[in-house]
């Protein structure tokens, strides 16, 4: 690994330790939620400096200010955010008119705490982590009583936690993380909101009320509001009391039991921008009449059969995203049933059955699938059919006999309208076939003047037309006329955009994986990203390692060498390190510079290991030339000069050194006088004694170095015949 490869690696492990220490942090916390504690078994902290204890006084209590004017009292707490209290029967004044608290860890309202108060009519808890109300806590006899709880961490009121016999209730619930209505809670309410709330947990019978005959002279009183609340799951008989109003607004619920709303009559029932996961069998009962109920701008996944069994004078469901409506999902007598701008994927068969309606408007609806007959319907008497439209809607996939129900509607109340219906159906010359098989009879001419289905490319340019639909009866006019020929010309008629909208949405929604998937995929994908760091940071370590011990640089060397030798076409086979590479006889002098030039880059390295083996290769060298025959005494010359320099840690620069390469071998007799020899040799002896004293003096520092300065010089040929340097010392 090169040096500056380390430091990109270097670089890009910072940057991924960066990015991945906070989502760790961030699956911690999600893998890892906080504790939920049961409701109604308050989790007290580990260690806190006030005990829970009873209190005899509450205006004895620090923090608390019981201010009397006339007869009545009025009681002010601000609590620290550690005190816990526990209030018991005797610790509250009994002519209390309104009670504030403030802060506080737990507060406790024993069984009993106030009796048949007569005048007090507030109770605020604002910012008390936890807050109990046991059974029977309170005993209420004034005209109205207000219990106003907001900004806790966890409420529990107990079954009969305020009792009254005669007292207007107003319960009103916000910003807490979790709440809990035990069963029979309230006597009697008048009012509650629920507002901002994580997790509210209702049992059965939670708004079950005690029957007062004389209040409901003029009706049910109680309105029920939620917003921004998530529920878990209403469960069976969870409202049972009659109720003026209930309004479910921007909630979450994951489930609604069966018979969750029964045995009760309530006048509206409103659920907006609310997310069902489940509506149950019977969750509206017939056993209850709803004068008013709107489904508004929600998602449902399942609708399951019989999911609204009562009887429901007004039904308006506009603007909803429903995955499933399973068969019989409403069966309702009902007056007025409205359908409008849903996008609805599956329609089971007879879906929507309706008895003895005067009005039914099926408008602007997106259907990925319908079933056979899918609304169906009754009549004692079919006089009170006063209104029914089937208009504008897009409907993709049809069964046979989808649409049979609208001739008999047709029939019995002429001045229904269907019309500008778009049908994802290829437009063919027997289209009136397939609209006779989708309503079930053949008199389908009400629908072909009135219908659109799409048309295939080549129509589609023949005619142009853009939107690709056309109505039905227009294409069979152009296309399937006597002649034999089509002609061309521009489209003037009817058309329709088909929009896709809707079943790209559920298509995504079938594709795409569950919410414990991503999360399975997105924890998978960290323990990649922290493996893949962990052995990022060992290579960096390892380089850094390897860079101190001089290794990046003998790998660079070793590649360097790697890629001459491949571009050598006469030498395809990887060269060994510079500590082992020879020089042959029969390699040409371009051979020989290189090497002298990685050997003069070696010797002026800084690494004190690159320069002993040069210097060692050098002394090779030198002992291989020292027994080579003398024919290139010309070159041989420079060369022994450039060996002894490089001997003696003074290496020239190589560009001075002239070298003359040859396509042939070089000729192995001399072509000089037979006293060259004598005249090589004579000059480097004088040259050995001219630097002997500079090596005596400083040995070159070195080992190496040194031994080569001793070294003593071959001497001259001995005779013509055997020329070159002497192996003898």
């Amino acid at each position: 690994m090169s040096c500056a490869k380390c430091r990109a690696s270097m670089d890009i492990t910072a940057v991924l330790l960066y990015v991945l220490v906070p989502l760790l942090v961030v699956v911690s916390a999600c893998s890892s939620p906080e504790e939920i504690v049961p409701l109604g078994k308050v989790k007290r902290a580990e260690t806190l400096p006030v005990p829970l204890k009873s209190v005899v006084d509450i205006c004895q209590v620090p923090g608390c200010n019981c201010t009397e004017i006339s007869t009545w009292k009025y009681v002010n707490c601000t609590f620290n955010s550690s005190q816990e209290i526990e209030l018991e029967p005797g610790s509250v004044p009994g002519n209390i008119i309104e009670m504030s608290i403030i802060g506080g860890e737990v507060l406790v309202f024993k069984s009993a705490t106030i009796q048949m108060a007569q005048g007090l009519s507030l109770l605020r808890v604002d910012g008390t982590k936890n807050l109990i109300i046991h059974k029977q806590a309170f005993s209420i006899d004034s005209p109205t009583f207000f219990l106003q709880v907001q900004d806790c961490q966890k409420f529990v009121l107990e079954s009969n936690g305020i009792k009254t016999s005669k007292t207007s209730i107003t319960l009103e619930v916000k910003h807490c993380n979790q709440v809990a209505i035990k069963t029979s809670a309230f006597s009697k309410l008048s009012s509650g909101t629920f507002e901002h709330i994580s997790s509210l947990i209702l049992e059965e019978t939670t708004f079950s009320f005690e029957i007062n005959h004389n209040d409901h002279h003029h009706g049910p009183v109680t309105n029920l509001s939620f917003l921004h609340v998530k529920i878990v799951e209403i469960p069976r008989r969870a409202f049972v009391a009659s109720l003026s109003e209930i309004k479910i607004h921007k909630c979450e619920i994951r489930n609604i039991q069966s018979e969750a709303f029964g045995m009760n009559l309530i006048a509206s029932i409103s659920i907006r921008d609310t997310t069902i996961n489940k509506m149950q069998a019977r969750a509206f009962s017939d056993k209850t009449l709803i004068i008013k109920f709107v489904l508004n701008n929600s998602k449902i996944a399942v609708w399951e059969s019989n999911a609204i069994k009562g009887a429901v004078t007004n039904l308006t469901v506009i603007n909803n995203t429903i995955t499933e409506i399973g068969s019989e999902a409403v069966v309702s007598t009902t007056a007025t049933a409205i359908i409008k701008y849903n996008k609805i994927k599956t329609i089971a068969s007879e879906a929507i059955i309706l008895k003895d309606f005067n009005q039914l408007l099926f408008t602007n609806n997106i259907i990925t699938s319908l079933n056979k007959s899918f609304i169906n319907f009754t009549f004692t008497n079919p006089n009170v059919l006063k209104e029914f439209h089937f208009v504008e809607n897009e409907i993709y996939h049809t069964n046979p006999g989808a649409l049979a129900f609208v001739p008999l509607l047709l029939q019995i109340e002429p001045s229904s309208v269907f019309k500008d219906n778009l049908f994802n159906q290829t437009c063919h010359c027997t289209i009136s076939d397939w609209l006779g098989a989708l309503f079930d009879t053949q008199n389908v001419f009400f629908a072909l003047n009135t219908s659109f289905c799409t048309v295939d490319p080549i129509i589609s340019n023949c005619f142009k037309i853009n939107e690709r639909l056309i109505n039905m009866e227009n294409f069979t006019e152009l296309v399937c006329g006597d002649g034999d020929k089509i002609i061309c010309e521009e489209y003037n008629g009817e058309t329709k955009i088909l929009d896709t909208t809707a079943t790209m949405l559920f298509d995504e929604e079938d594709s795409g994986p569950s919410t414990q998937l991503v999360w399975g995929i997105f924890v998978i994908i960290l323990v990649l990203i922290a493996v893949s760091g962990t052995i990022v940071i060992l290579l960096i370590k390892g380089g850094i390692w390897m860079k101190k011990k001089g290794y990046c640089v003998h790998f660079r060397d070793r590649l360097n060498h790697a890629e001459q030798s491949f571009d050598d076409e006469r030498d395809m086979v990887e060269q060994e390190p510079c500590t082992t590479e020879e020089y042959d006889e029969g390699d040409d002098l371009e051979r020989l510079k290189e090497l002298l030039d990685r050997l003069k880059k070696d010797m002026e390295s800084p690494d004190d290991d690159i320069r002993l083996q040069a210097e060692t290769h050098i002394q090779k060298l030198y002992e291989q030339f020292s027994a080579t025959n003398n024919n290139r005494q010309e070159e041989e010359t420079h060369l022994y000069e450039e060996l002894g320099n490089m001997q003696n840690g003074k290496p020239k620069t190589l560009t001075n050194l002239h070298i003359e390469t040859q396509s042939k071998p070089v000729v192995v007799d001399y072509s000089e006088p037979t006293d060259a020899a004598v005249h090589f040799y004579s000059e480097l002896k004088q040259n050995k004694s001219d630097e002997d004293d500079i090596s005596h003096k400083s040995s070159l520092k070195s080992n190496a170095s040194g031994k080569m300065a001793f070294r003593p010089l071959p001497e001259k040929p001995r005779d013509i015949e055997n020329p070159g340097p002497s192996r003898n010392y």
